[in-house]
């Protein structure tokens, strides 16, 4: 079973950190051809969220994330090296459903001095079931 998750519906705050494994998602926006200074939008498959805090934050992970699904270009890139650091810049919010995996759906994805990882009025977060 698929379950989705609205922007602002949830409670719990995604935080990024070094253990995080930033260069995986830089690595998989090289794969997709995408570089410094471009704005999309598009799907994170299977990033893995933890609970970091009770109640009060989880980690995310990109280790296991597949590739990315562009759906729609905002502007193009330069054609310079994309950042390796990776920043929420507005914050990401969940409503937790576990630890697992996640597709983290319709995010605006920029790459201009750090990776930026926004949500839009689109974002969801889908559970993947099936995967540990």
């Amino acid at each position: 079973m698929k379950k989705h998750f609205q922007k602002g519906s949830g409670h719990t705050k995604v935080l990024v950190t070094a253990n995080s494994q930033p260069e995986v998602l830089q690595a998989q926006m090289q794969k997709g051809k995408l570089s410094h200074g471009q704005t999309v939008i598009a799907t994170l498959p299977h990033v893995r969220l933890a609970k970091n805090q009770p109640g009060v934050s989880a980690q995310i992970f990109f280790c296991n994330m597949k590739d990315i699904q562009v759906t729609k270009a905002l502007k193009a890139g330069d054609g310079r090296e994309i950042p390796e650091a990776v920043t929420l810049p507005q914050g990401l919010k969940v409503p937790y459903a576990g630890d697992g995996f996640y597709n983290l759906e319709n995010v605006r994805l920029t790459s201009n001095g750090s990776i930026q990882i926004t949500a839009t009025a689109d974002t969801k977060w889908q559970k993947v079931e099936g995967l540990v």
